[in-house]
């Protein structure tokens, strides 16, 4: 992938627009989704780009164009078809630029145009706010809010096949807290994502998504302490609950459910160009309606990333979660997904961009 950058190319901290993979980086509360004040492996790219000063705040404007090929754009096993796809991306933030506490405002878009199958076009957009509220030297409170309007990929497994991509809403909020005591660090954070689908014309009619609206909320704690020289350990647990609009969905079932994780990892910095972290544990998701078996699985997560000049950064992470599906056959399934990225600035105005990624979802079916 070759995009060329406009003004000034944005920083990390956003979800990426029109990813409804929700692969986000593992951690507690709203670390998970923002890294808000958080020791984040991953390496983004730097800001080497003009920026403006408005007040005690920093404007950050990008524009991107990108072009891609896609060999088989609807996922097909037979008669796949391909297609070119231009993804324009404007974006602004809005960043403070103050001695202590921190306050960050963000928006942009991702509009997609298809050159043979317009049927597919879209427009997802993003817009929120960040901060944190330097409490002491060794403490903070941090939260956030996003709201965006986005598409599901045709690669979800969860696509119910509408003559177009169906779209949705999601608002995401976060807030937590953290502190660092003489020998270890605490942090705490709570999430809450609220999904709305629209429903979507198909060659029979129209589909209904209305049952797949819900609420999810998470909140969880993180202990972390020095073992060893740039080494640290860390235990974590995390209690979710997600609740449906719809006391049942299109085929009966009451989706609604209790999850819980608990993990014990490791941080490791060999190096200040190399970040490691990597925890192990176990995941359980329990439904509250009989006819949905539970899910229970050993969890995973890695984060490396390295930062091989000042130029170029490589990024890989390993996810593990249990994801929601309103399919008949199934109470949700397990998706475990491995992510490398690459990114080197050539330029000012031109970057090159290249990542892989391999996803296995493995579903859960129902009582007989």
């Amino acid at each position: 992938l070759m995009s060329t950058t406009a003004m000034a190319q944005q920083s990390g901290g956003q979800n990426r627009v029109g990813d409804t993979s929700q692969n986000q980086n593992r951690a507690v509360g709203g670390e998970r989704v923002h890294q808000q004040g958080l020791d984040s492996a991953i390496f983004v790219r730097d800001d080497k780009m003009q920026r403006y000063k408005l007040g005690d705040f920093v404007v950050n404007p990008s524009i991107s164009v990108s072009e891609y090929y896609d060999d088989n754009i609807f996922y097909t096993r037979e008669a796949p078809k391909q297609d070119f796809i231009t993804v324009i991306a404007p974006g602004a933030s809005l960043k403070s630029d103050w001695d202590k506490h921190e306050l960050n405002f963000h928006g942009g878009a991702a509009i997609s145009r298809y050159r043979d199958n317009e049927q597919e076009d879209y427009e997802d957009y993003y817009i929120g706010f960040d901060g944190h509220i330097d409490l002491a030297p060794q403490s903070r409170i941090f939260g956030g809010s996003q709201y965006n309007i986005l598409h599901e990929r045709r690669d979800s497994p969860d696509d119910v096949n509408g003559l177009e991509p169906t779209e949705y809403s999601m608002v995401d909020l976060f807030v937590g807290g953290q502190h660092q005591f003489k020998d270890y660090g605490v942090k705490v954070g709570l999430t809450v994502q609220d999904f709305d689908f629209e429903d979507v014309a198909s060659s029979t009619g129209m589909i209904n998504n209305d049952d797949r609206d819900r609420t999810e909320y998470e909140i969880g704690a993180r202990i972390v302490r020095p073992w060893r020289e740039k080494i640290r350990v860390f235990a974590q647990a995390v209690l979710g609950k997600r609740e449906y609009d719809d006391g049942a969905d299109d085929f009966g079932f009451n989706r609604d459910s209790d999850g819980y994780g608990l993990a014990l990892g490791t941080l490791i910095n060999p190096s200040r160009n190399l970040n490691i972290e990597l925890l192990a544990g176990g995941l359980r998701q329990s439904y509250d309606d009989p006819n949905l078996s539970d899910i229970s699985a050993v969890d995973l997560g890695a984060i490396v990333g390295w930062r091989a000049s000042p130029y170029t950064n490589m990024n890989f992470t390993l996810d593990r979660r249990v994801r929601e599906t309103t399919l008949a056959e199934s109470s949700g399934y397990l998706s475990t997904r491995a992510e490398v990225s690459f990114h080197h600035d050539m330029t000012q105005e031109l970057s090159f961009d290249a990542g892989a990624s391999l996803t296995q979802d493995r579903y859960c079916l129902l009582y007989t």
